[in-house]
């Protein structure tokens, strides 16, 4: 028993040294995770901003001879033979798949050119997303075969495990060099005469062919080059990718800097016209910021490889190439869904017109040989209306994808803009509390005054935030009205209010988190704004007044976007409600500009306020010995025969005047306002006929 008892405490002991032991490695193991992340987070803040090589000199020139003729040695490239021949010999199955795949590509890419030629050439239009379909697939399967090749050379380079480093490095390089290929010749197909941007998509010819004649020279050039520094950046002699390699690397993105600068000029054929149009929005004024750095970012990635900073550049040159592949993708995307959205509007503003053709031959066959011709009350399709909103939801669906790939391409280098973090611009004092423990033992919290440094990153950080407002302000409430509120049961008044506020709340909201990110908040500047406000509310006071009357229309709508009113003696449609002042458009097309503040506090006539329904007098004046009764019937069948008058209430005939040659009788009908010149038209040129059949004589 006393043995048992023995070994039992030992074993207890030793359980317990074991726990102990566990328990620091588990510290331990924690504690190295800790310093990893650390080392991590240092590696990926510092890596981008530290020089890989020296700076390109004379020297580097003699290194290059040797590196051209590693690649060009005949032994190396005898011995990629062979790798080639075993993988051929190992692997017949997958060889014979990979070569069938490229041979359908090939016999698809012959047949659809005939398919899409006989649409151009036959009796059947090329506005159809058959014919863009086709169209697209011609353009993409030519690159698309010769990538594969490519990618197959590269694949029996590398899959003997015995190859050799060259066959490894060169699998490597043609890799590049193929995605390289593969867009340049996309682009070059699209933009060529009697592709899918000249038939389809109706690109100007202009623009196409400046494109076209770029993707020429600029292929000749990037490929190679890509060939060159992708396959001696493989390779493990460093001397070989400092040297040619980075004289490879400086040519192919000087070559993409002279190409952006062609292609993306403001003067340019591509981009004048769009910004000629254009000369209000962000796009035309920012043209002196864009623009350049368009041109500096391909160059700067030269500058610094040959500054030393290859690595840098290499990795975010190849994240360059990423970004211009999505934005090539988003084009052809966005541009093909455009087109089908203009051609779906079309056709149904087609068959809606023809519709109304058909109605009107109806009403004109009913007629017979009065030859009175009805108008209709069908609605109408608003196609510009609809083209401008289908132009918005497109832009903004490719914004919304354009913002997402950029993400996942350029988060991994997120981290390198950390070392902004060290440069301070100013300090700030932020007022905190701490809990502090009293002698008695009660705990209170005890103000304390902290120094918070702004650095670079959070002003950059503000200003990114600040454009995101103002793009989202501009294009969010319209996208949201057009995907969500449309569906919804709101007038269109309704729309335009929620729109509006939408607008101004995301406003709102992105100044104060911008102005939050600087140390800029709401309690230190809140006895500014206060003094600011009464010496606003003095000076400007118009200014607030109407300010806060735009808010109280678009909350109390006693106006809304599309009543007809009536101010000043001036009648006309509310096309637009902004916080200073409310447009009306007058039936000659003019735009009235009116204070809100009028709205609110002065006298004005809504016509259509509570009821979209209007009354309409028509003045009749006959000759002084007609029939009253007969004339009254007469005007009450022509109201009663037009189907755009409303039943309820009813038409009415009153005999307004007893004239010494003449009987003034007025039609009152009560319409909807859209239909007022339609009906009106209508109705007189009826009166027109049935009283002249009736023998009764109109008079001045």
């Amino acid at each position: 028993m006393k043995t048992e008892r023995k070994y039992f405490g030992e074993l207890v002991r030793d359980y317990d040294s074991f726990l102990a032991k566990l328990i620091e490695l588990d510290g331990a193991e924690h504690e190295m995770i800790d310093r990893i992340r650390q080392y991590t987070d240092y590696v990926n803040t510092n890596i981008l901003w530290i020089k890989s090589s020296a700076v390109l000199q004379t020297a580097d020139i003699q290194k290059s001879w040797a590196a051209l003729r590693w690649l060009t040695d005949p032994k190396s490239w005898i011995d990629s033979a062979h790798s080639i021949s075993e993988t051929v010999r190992a692997k017949p199955v997958v060889l014979a798949i990979f070569v069938f795949l490229l041979a359908a590509l090939l016999v698809l890419r012959v047949q659809w050119s005939r398919w899409v030629a006989s649409f151009v050439t036959g009796s059947q239009a090329p506005d159809s997303l058959l014919y863009a379909s086709a169209a697209l697939a011609v353009a993409v399967l030519p690159a698309a075969f010769w990538f594969g090749l490519v990618w197959l050379i590269a694949w029996l380079l590398v899959s003997p495990y015995e190859s050799t480093g060259f066959a490894k490095a060169l699998a490597h390089g043609l890799r590049s060099a193929g995605i390289i290929y593969f867009l340049i010749e996309i682009t070059r197909q699209l933009t060529r005469d009697g592709g899918l941007g000249d038939h389809y998509l109706r690109w100007r010819a202009a623009s196409r062919q400046l494109v076209h004649r770029n993707t020429l020279w600029l292929g000749s050039v990037l490929v190679p080059s890509f060939l060159i520094f992708s396959t001696l950046d493989w390779q493990t002699d460093e001397t070989y990718k400092d040297s040619l390699g980075r004289a490879a690397f400086i040519l192919a993105y000087l070559s993409l800097a002279v190409f952006t600068q062609r292609i993306l000029r403001p003067g340019g054929e591509l981009l004048r016209n769009v910004l000629q149009r254009k000369q209000g929005g962000w796009l035309y004024q920012l043209r002196g910021l864009w623009y350049p750095l368009a041109v500096a970012t391909p160059a700067g990635l030269a500058v610094a490889a040959g500054s030393g900073y290859y690595y840098t550049a290499l990795y975010l040159g190849w994240r360059l190439v990423a970004t211009f592949a999505l934005f090539l993708g988003l084009l052809i995307l966005a541009s093909l869904l455009l087109r089908w959205l203009q051609l779906r509007v079309r056709r149904r503003a087609i068959e809606e017109a023809r519709a109304r053709k058909a109605a009107a031959a109806r009403l004109e066959e009913k007629s017979g040989a009065e030859g009175i011709i009805i108008a209709t009350n069908e609605p109408m399709l608003d196609v510009s209306s609809l083209t401008s909103q289908t132009y918005h939801f497109v832009r903004m669906a490719t914004l919304f994808g354009a913002a997402i790939g950029i993400w996942f391409i350029w988060a991994e280098a997120l981290p390198a803009l950390g070392v902004f973090e060290r440069f301070t611009l100013w300090t700030i004092t932020a007022e905190t509390s701490e809990a502090v423990t009293q002698p008695d033992g009660q705990v209170v919290n005890q103000p304390l005054a902290q120094t918070v440094p702004i650095t670079l990153a959070e002003v950059g950080l503000a200003v990114l935030m600040l454009v995101v407002t103002i793009v989202a302000a501009r294009n969010l409430p319209g996208l949201l009205e057009i995907t969500v509120l449309e569906r919804l049961p709101l007038s269109p008044s309704g729309r335009y209010a929620t729109a509006a506020i939408l607008m101004y709340l995301i406003t709102a909201v992105g100044i104060v988190l911008a102005f939050n990110t600087i140390g800029i908040g709401w309690s230190k500047v809140q006895w500014l704004v206060a003094a600011i406000t009464v010496g606003l509310g003095f000076g400007l006071q118009e200014i607030f007044a109407n300010f806060f009357s735009g808010l109280i229309i678009l909350f109390e709508r006693p106006i809304r976007v599309g009543d007809v009113v009536t101010v000043d003696g001036i009648s006309g449609i509310v096309s637009r409600i902004r916080i200073r002042a409310t447009t009306i458009t007058s039936w000659d097309r003019k735009e009235l500009v009116v204070p809100n503040k009028r709205f609110i506090t002065g006298n004005f006539l809504n016509w259509t306020l509570s009821d979209n329904k209007i009354r309409m007098d028509i003045p009749i004046a006959i000759s002084r010995d007609s029939d009253i009764r007969l004339a009254r019937e007469v005007l009450l069948k022509v109201a009663g025969d037009n189907p755009t008058i409303l039943p309820d209430p009813p038409p009415n005939v009153f005999l307004t005047k007893l004239g010494a040659t003449s009987l003034e009788f007025e039609l009152r009908v009560f319409i909807r306002r859209a239909d007022y010149g339609q009906v009106l038209d209508a109705v007189n040129a009826a009166i027109e006929h049935q009283l002249k059949a009736a023998g009764i004589a109109i008079v001045a």
